[in-house]
């Protein structure tokens, strides 16, 4: 016995949460996943769901395009963390792998969902998006359209040189060298630079559609036990989910030059910046001045004139959580008159931030931030070298504090 039914996101609902339903329903044990497209922005708010559905003993395979710079190395290195086989595919000829395929499979039943969702935040909650959901009896045999799923994918692991698939992170970083894929800022680097060419055109149609991204469950650090806990055991205001409707979060960038700490890990968060170029009125920057605006450490969520307040942050860094990175305001000895970045979590498995980065990596970079919920960001490194790509292309370029001799921080 089966049904159909016909999901048009965001207004009838939201595909990605009908995904971690399944995820979080025992009834299930298979996942495959076959898209043309993943973000960071996807993979982490599913991360989770993903990761409880293998402990429980489901198995998740996953096949993505890496065309049209759709696919990033940030979402690769996340999947290669959380799934049982992570396959990419990609011709030469410009050829786009374009699916969007959600099977969900146990030996009773079977959920599938073919339509237009990416496995990003926008395909999966934001976008304006339509897929068919079927679902499905299999108590007698497989069902002949899960048959043809089967031999669909048969056919593109039989096709010679059509899929790669993906033993280790070395295997990203291979075709991140040889321009397959790109990290997230870079891709906003390139979208910014073509948007700054079209800028004056005029518009037709309405700016958005408002759509709700779910919150994430963060972990904090247990002071007294030094043992890490869901953020839900502690107590805290309620939040509501934020509407956002682009298919990026928010990307800031840091120029680190020294650093500061024993292991150069500690990232100077300016109260206020001077503004080298673009316009903060129309941001969270905003102080009512073209040429000042607030400082970096808003873009974390910390009200730069509070020096009491104290934010533990979890940042992703190559897939992997990290957890109590401290940002606050040093009194004392410490103080130098600015916020500070403390970038010294650590991972589930007790793993330090600093042994990932090794000793003074974040020294003489540019550092990048995406924004993917309130508290929690992933994070990438570039070289000192880039600095002029990212400026020529980011809407805000400002010093980190007050000083013109002070390192550079950017929106892009």
């Amino acid at each position: 016995m089966s049904s159909i039914r016909l999901l048009n996101q965001p207004l009838g609902g939201q595909v990605g949460n009908y995904i971690k339903d399944c995820l979080e329903d025992s009834k299930y044990n298979k996942l495959t996943i076959i898209v043309a497209f993943a973000k960071n922005s996807g993979v982490l708010r599913l991360k989770e769901s993903l990761e409880a559905f293998r402990k429980s003993g489901g198995e998740i395979d996953v096949y993505v395009g890496i065309d049209l710079d759709g696919t990033s190395y940030e979402a690769l290195v996340s999947l290669l963390r959380i799934v049982n086989k992570l396959t990419v595919v990609h011709l030469e000829s410009g050829q786009t792998f374009h699916p969007k395929i959600y099977s969900f499979t146990s030996d009773d039943e079977g959920v599938l969902i073919v339509g237009s969702n990416n496995l990003t935040s926008g395909g999966l909650w934001t976008n304006i998006e339509a897929s068919l959901i079927l679902s499905e009896d299999n108590k007698a045999e497989k069902s002949e359209v899960q048959k043809e799923l089967i031999n669909y994918i048969k056919q593109l692991e039989s096709t010679t040189d059509i899929c790669f698939e993906i033993k280790s992170e070395s295997d990203i970083d291979a075709l991140l060298a040889e321009g397959y894929i790109a990290k997230e800022a870079k891709t906003r680097i390139a979208r910014n630079a073509r948007i700054y060419r079209e800028a004056g055109q005029p518009t037709r149609f309405a700016k958005k559609l408002e759509a709700n991204l779910p919150k994430i469950e963060h972990f904090l650090i247990n002071t007294e036990g030094d043992e890490l806990a869901p953020i839900k055991d502690v107590k805290q205001k309620e939040v509501v989910p934020a509407a956002l409707v682009e298919e990026d979060s928010s990307i800031m960038w840091f120029e680190t030059k020294r650093m500061t700490g024993g292991s150069r890990n500690i990232l100077d968060l300016s109260k206020t910046a001077a503004v080298v170029k673009g316009d903060p009125a129309t941001t969270q920057f905003s102080l009512g001045e073209s040429d000042l605006m607030e400082g970096g450490v808003r873009f974390f969520g910390v009200d730069p004139s509070d020096i009491s307040a104290v934010k533990d942050i979890v940042i992703n860094y190559d897939g992997i959580d990290y957890v109590g990175n401290t940002i606050k305001y040093p009194e004392g000895d410490r103080a130098n008159g600015t916020w500070r970045l403390q970038i010294k979590g650590r991972a589930e498995d007790g793993a330090r931030i600093t042994e990932a980065l090794g000793s003074e990596y974040l020294v003489n970079k540019i550092i990048t931030f995406t924004k993917v919920d309130d508290g929690y960001y992933f994070m990438a490194v570039f070289d000192a070298d880039d600095m002029e790509e990212f400026e020529e292309v980011s809407k805000i370029v400002a010093h980190n504090g007050l000083s013109r001799n002070s390192r550079l921080l950017g929106l892009l």
